[in-house]
């Protein structure tokens, strides 16, 4: 019994093999020229807060929020030669989640200063209704709050010049204040359920500088630049707060939903929805 090899099955073979090798390396060229760095600014959601403050001094809220900010990409790609400026736009797909701690003391009765690590420092004062503890079913509360945040970022941008090895080619640093302010409004329908709702408007001013260093192929000389940017976020929100008793102090689990708009420069978003669920103590 003889076999005969047909020199066309024997070819096809091989011609796969350079189509393949073909396309791994097309592949590869265009990932190493898509390369980009973008700048980008998170801005943080305002906590609001139930209404209802405690109507005793002195006593102390610890908590967390978990929820995720919104990302103004300021300069699409750091390490473009040049760079392009005033250009922002919202970052698409979901930024990671964040967590907060936060921490608010009674200074007065039914007034507040509040702390948190990434929304800042807060001023909370209830106009009307009674305070947390005194509350009963049907207690309407308002409370207005005006805060103040800063915020910073400093990063290097790098571009493998060969494998296993990074050289810097950028570097940036920006900083971020914000000014914000709410007025909320609280109906209490159980013991351990209140219902709020109202508005809040936040305003950001941004400054910062770009360094670029020049680098065979990517950037052609040293530059330095400089950047800024003004926006301001608004909307409106609602929450409920759940109460439970616990041993040594109260706990609650509130949620919120904000709706809100964003203009930012030539940026002008159409609406926007934030959630966030917060973790409380009373003590």
């Amino acid at each position: 019994m003889t076999f005969k090899i047909h020199p066309g099955n024997a070819t096809r073979p091989r011609r796969e093999m350079k189509g393949l090798a073909m396309a791994v390396m097309l592949v590869s060229v265009l990932l190493s020229c898509s390369h980009e760095a973008p700048i980008t600014v998170p801005l943080y959601s305002a906590r609001l807060e139930p209404p209802e403050l405690s109507s005793k001094s002195r006593g102390v809220s610890p908590g967390f929020t978990i929820n995720r900010p919104n990302e103004i990409v300021i300069i699409p790609d750091g390490i473009a030669d040049p760079p392009t400026f005033n250009n922002p736009k919202l970052r698409t797909g979901k930024p990671s989640l964040r967590l907060s701690p936060h921490l608010g003391v009674a200074v007065l009765k039914r007034f507040e200063l509040s702390y948190g690590i990434y929304s800042g420092f807060m001023l909370r004062s209830q106009l009307f209704g009674e305070g947390r503890e005194a509350s009963t079913v049907g207690n309407k509360s308002m409370t207005l709050s005006v805060g103040y945040n800063f915020t910073s970022n400093s990063r290097e941008l790098t571009k493998s010049d060969r494998p296993g090895s990074d050289q810097i080619v950028a570097e940036y640093d920006w900083r971020l204040n914000s000014l914000r302010s709410n007025l909320l409004f609280g109906y209490r329908f159980h013991r351990s359920v209140l219902y709020y709702c109202g508005a809040f408007y936040e305003s950001f001013s941004l400054s910062g500088h770009l360094d670029q260093y020049a680098y065979p192929d990517i950037i052609e000389n040293d530059q330095k630049y400089v950047f800024n940017g003004q926006g301001v976020k608004q909307g409106l929100g609602m929450g409920v707060e759940f109460l439970f008793d616990a041993k040594v102090a109260e706990q609650s689990i509130i949620y919120t939903l904000q709706v809100s708009e964003i203009s930012w420069g030539s940026l002008s978003t159409d609406t926007i929805l934030n959630h966030s669920l917060t973790v409380k103590y009373y003590f």
